[in-house]
C-alpha cells in the first residue's frame, strides 16, 4: 500500500491522492494519510491540498514510488509556501477595491482583494495577474511571490 501526508509548514494538511501507473492510467485515488492498496510496482504518486484556506491556489505535487511485493510506502510531501497581501497601486495611490486574479499555467488559481485585512497562503513563484479596478481590467506578466515569507506585495498598473 501507498500513503502520502502533504504538508505544509510542516504541518500535516489535507489532501487528495491519485496513483498513475507507467502508461499513465489513473488505478487508484484517496484521501492524503490513508493507505491505498495497489499492487507492487513503480507509480506516479499525485498529491494535492485540497483546502484553500491552507494554500488558495491548491497545488499539485507529484513523486515516483517504487513498491516491492509485500512492501509498504509512508511518504510526506513538504509544499512550498508564502503568505502575502496584495496593495494595488494606480498612480502611486492605493486602491482598496481592486481585485487581483492570479493565474498560473494558463489557469486561474485564486482571487486577492487590494489592501486585504488577512494574509493569503498560496505557493510562491511567477504568477499572471489579471487586475480590475472599477470596470477596468488590465493584465500584468509577472507577478513573483517568495517561499516562506509573509509578504505585502505592492502592484501597480496603469490604464
Amino acid at each position: 500500500s501507498i500513503s502520502v501526508t502533504p504538508k505544509v509548514a510542516g504541518e500535516s494538511v489535507t489532501g487528495s491522492v491519485k496513483i498513475v501507473n507507467l502508461a499513465g492510467e489513473t488505478i487508484a485515488e484517496g484521501s492524503a494519510g490513508q493507505d491505498i492498496t495497489v499492487q507492487s510496482g513503480s507509480y506516479s504518486v499525485q498529491v494535492q491540498v485540497t483546502d484553500e484556506k491552507v494554500l488558495a491556489d491548491r497545488p499539485t505535487r507529484t513523486m515516483d514510488v517504487q513498491l516491492k511485493p509485500g512492501d509498504q510506502s509512508r511518504q510526506e510531501m513538504s509544499f512550498p509556501w508564502c503568505k502575502v497581501r496584495v496593495f494595488v497601486r494606480v498612480r502611486g495611490n492605493r486602491t482598496r477595491n481592486a481585485k487581483v486574479k492570479l493565474i498560473r499555467k494558463g489557469e486561474h488559481v485564486a482571487t486577492l482583494k487590494s489592501m486585504a485585512e488577512q494574509y493569503i497562503p498560496l505557493s510562491p513563484g511567477r504568477y499572471q495577474a489579471e487586475v480590475r479596478v472599477g470596470g477596468i481590467t488590465t493584465k500584468l506578466d509577472k507577478i513573483m511571490f517568495p517561499e516562506g515569507a509573509r509578504r505585502d506585495v505592492p502592484i501597480d498598473v496603469r490604464f
